[in-house]
């Protein structure tokens, strides 16, 4: 699954932001308009193994590895 940043209004136009996990942004778009949000901003995050960078698993593989642990 993928987390998505929001940024959405409500109706008394009070900003509110969070995060959510889902399948797909519109899952996420979905969720929003049955909590009566409008939705302003919608990003989905970026993971570490995504972006190159090494997992936590895979830094402590490659630790446990060096040292022979």
């Amino acid at each position: 699954m993928a987390r998505y940043s929001y940024r959405a209004s409500d109706a008394g136009g009070q900003i509110c932001t969070g995060v959510r996990e889902a399948q797909s942004r519109a899952d996420v778009l979905a969720w929003l308009t049955r909590q009566q949000l409008v939705p302003l901003n919608l990003i989905e995050e970026k993971s570490a193994a995504k972006s190159g960078a090494p997992s936590e698993t895979e830094k402590y593989l490659a630790a446990t590895s060096e040292t022979g642990v």
